[in-house]
C-alpha cells in the first residue's frame, strides 16, 4: 500500500463517525447506474431534502427516476454496518424485483466498499436475500414479506403497485409486517401511483390531513 493510500484511509477512518459524512462523502457506497455502470453514490436533491425531513413514519408519493429506493436502502445498509443489535426489512413487489433490490443494491453496495473496510465486517450470513453481521449482531432481509420477527426498520417499496396487483399480499402486509414494528420504530413506505386506490392512496391521504 502507498503512504498516499495509506493517507486517504487515515483520512477516511476520521469520519466514520458521521453518518452524515458516510453518506455524502463519495468515498465509502458505490451503485449501478441506470446502464450498469459502477458509480459512487451521490444523494441527489430529492433524496437530502427527505434525509433532512424524514420522521419515523414516512409516506413517499414519487415520481420515477428520484431514486428513492437507492437512498433508502443504501441509507438503511449503513445502519446495518455501524449500529448493533437491529433487523432491517426490505419488502419489494415480487421475487425478481426482491432480487434485484438485494443484488444490485444492497449487495453491489456492501460488495464495494473499500476492501480494508469491508474486511472488518464479519458475515455469518450471506445468502439469498440476506446479508446477518456476527460482529454487530445486526441483519438486513429483503424479500416478499414479512410476518414474523421484530424489525426496527421496514422499507416498503412501490406499495401501490403491491395493492394493485397482489391486493391480499398488501393485506398481510398491513395485518403482519407493520405489526413488527414498534411504535418508536421506522418504516418508510414509497410507490409512484396511477389513481386514487388501494391503501397506499388512503396512507397518502393520511399523511397529507396529518401535516395541516
Amino acid at each position: 500500500m502507498s503512504q498516499r493510500e495509506e493517507q486517504e484511509i487515515a483520512e477516511i477512518k476520521k469520519h466514520l463517525w458521521d453518518k452524515n459524512w458516510r453518506l455524502t462523502s463519495w468515498k465509502l457506497y458505490f451503485i449501478k447506474d441506470k446502464n450498469g455502470n459502477r458509480i459512487p453514490f451521490k444523494p441527489n436533491k430529492h433524496q437530502t431534502y427527505f434525509a433532512d425531513n424524514r420522521h419515523t413514519k414516512n409516506i413517499i408519493l414519487k415520481a420515477r427516476q428520484l431514486w428513492f429506493t437507492t437512498y433508502i436502502d443504501i441509507d438503511k445498509l449503513d445502519d446495518f454496518l455501524f449500529t448493533s443489535y437491529s433487523n432491517y426489512g426490505i419488502i419489494a413487489q415480487d421475487k425478481d424485483v426482491a432480487k434485484e433490490i438485494f443484488d444490485d443494491k444492497v449487495k453491489f453496495a456492501f460488495d464495494n466498499l473499500p476492501d480494508w473496510l469491508k474486511n472488518e465486517f464479519k458475515l455469518g450470513t450471506d445468502r439469498k436475500g440476506q446479508l446477518q453481521s456476527e460482529h454487530n449482531s445486526t441483519k438486513i432481509y429483503v424479500s416478499g414479506s414479512f410476518r414474523s420477527g421484530t424489525l426496527q426498520w421496514l422499507h416498503l417499496s412501490e406499495f401501490w403497485k403491491i395493492c394493485a396487483k397482489y391486493p391480499e399480499k398488501a393485506r398481510e402486509i398491513i395485518t403482519g409486517a407493520l405489526n413488527t414494528i414498534a411504535p418508536e420504530n421506522a418504516v418508510d413506505i414509497e410507490s409512484t401511483a396511477e389513481w386514487n386506490a388501494w391503501f397506499f392512496f388512503d396512507m397518502c391521504m393520511k399523511a397529507l390531513e396529518d401535516d395541516e
